[in-house]
């Protein structure tokens, strides 16, 4: 861009020749006001669709709690007290922060009634089991995970105090649970299985003539391996090629999205903790080749370029799980005989902006399901 420097501003027509000091002031004024004509552009946000649709998962979560409620009527503790729980987070990235973010704000509309003690792991194992050993030694009334790794961690270190786990892909590949219908021992809690079929479903709608799915994974996260399987059946099933690359770190999420690009037409998120914390950089990389993006979060289709979703509303979900853990205490229910279920409801998300961008055209069966926020 080039600036014409001539003074066409009226309140600088000063004569600066030859005064030296009022000309670096006027030369100051003039950079700070183009400086800043260029940082105050207005951002258009882009435009959301939202629709809510039923889960049909079972057992559902809302017949749970309500069956709860209606089995231990007026047998809950009398105890006038305050409890005291810790959570444990494993790393930082938006969907475990909307859960912990609905969990708080449901615990804490009971006034003082509840105690919280938040921990973050920031994403490294050693320091989750730093954090477990301190929490358990606490001896907590009850303990709240969330995340895989999290969940795994706490388990080693106690089989007594009561945990409620959110944001766990698959208990029973993870090694978690048994059985999700009866978990056993100290535990139950909220899986956040992706819908991952009907997300592959938005691919074929949206790029009927799709040539090849890029997808990112890290296989050393249990809770990627277990939503890859299913991801891989229903790919195979709507004859869809694709191709994976795994990555453990922001470097390598970068170069797998580079490669990837040279041959997929379509990116796909995975469940990874890792692809989650980088989904910016995949972005940047699809944005320069005009890759449509498929899965991932809420913020994934608002913030980070992921045109369209199946997914929860985590906020949602920590309200969900707040719930339970209130339960477990007031009735004094041992966790393992309360099934491990997943939200009552459903959202699919469709960035229109996005779609425009892309010039694709969003379907009548996804618009019919959908709404402008």
């Amino acid at each position: 861009m080039i600036f014409d420097l001539t003074l066409q501003l009226p309140f600088l027509t000063l004569n600066i020749i030859n005064m030296n000091s009022q000309k670096f002031i006027v030369l100051f004024v003039l950079i700070t006001l183009i400086l800043s004509s260029c940082s105050n552009t207005n951002t258009v946000k882009d435009k959301i669709l939202t629709g809510e649709i039923e889960n049909d998962i079972k057992p559902n979560l809302d017949s749970i709690l309500h069956s709860y409620d209606s089995i231990y009527k007026n047998k809950e503790s009398k105890i006038n007290r305050t409890y005291n729980i810790s959570i444990i987070q494993f790393i930082y990235h938006s969907r475990l922060d909307s859960v912990y973010s609905g969990i708080k704000h449901t615990l804490s509309s009971n006034g003082n009634k509840y105690n919280l003690t938040y921990k973050v792991a920031m994403g490294e194992k050693a320091m989750s089991a730093t954090i477990s050993k301190q929490i358990v030694s606490n001896n907590p009334d009850l303990i709240i995970t969330l995340s895989t790794p999290s969940t795994q961690e706490i388990l080693v270190h106690t089989k007594t105090i009561p945990i409620v786990f959110s944001v766990v892909t698959d208990p029973v590949y993870s090694g978690i649970t048994q059985n999700n219908y009866m978990p056993g021992g100290n535990k139950t809690g909220i899986s956040d299985m992706d819908p991952f079929e009907k997300q592959i479903e938005l691919i074929k709608l949206l790029k009927p003539g799709v040539k090849k799915v890029g997808i990112i994974m890290n296989s050393s996260e249990s809770n990627c391996e277990a939503g890859m399987k299913i991801v891989r059946e229903a790919l195979q099933r709507n004859l869809i090629k694709y191709q994976e690359v795994n990555a453990t770190n922001s470097a390598e999420v970068a170069i797998a999205a580079k490669s990837l690009s040279t041959s997929c037409d379509v990116f796909y998120i995975s469940s990874s903790n890792t692809v989650y914390e980088n989904i910016g950089v995949i972005q940047k990389v699809a944005d320069k080749k005009h890759i449509m993006i498929i899965g991932g979060d809420k913020s994934s289709v608002s913030d980070n370029g992921v045109l369209c979703t199946y997914c929860y509303n985590f906020n949602q979900m920590g309200n969900n799980t707040a719930e339970i853990v209130m339960r477990v205490l007031k009735y004094n229910i041992k966790p393992g005989i309360i099934p491990v279920t997943r939200p009552s409801k459903l959202y699919l998300y469709i960035n229109k902006s996005k779609a425009e961008k892309l010039g694709i055209e969003i379907p009548e069966k996804l618009l019919k399901l959908v709404k402008e926020n």
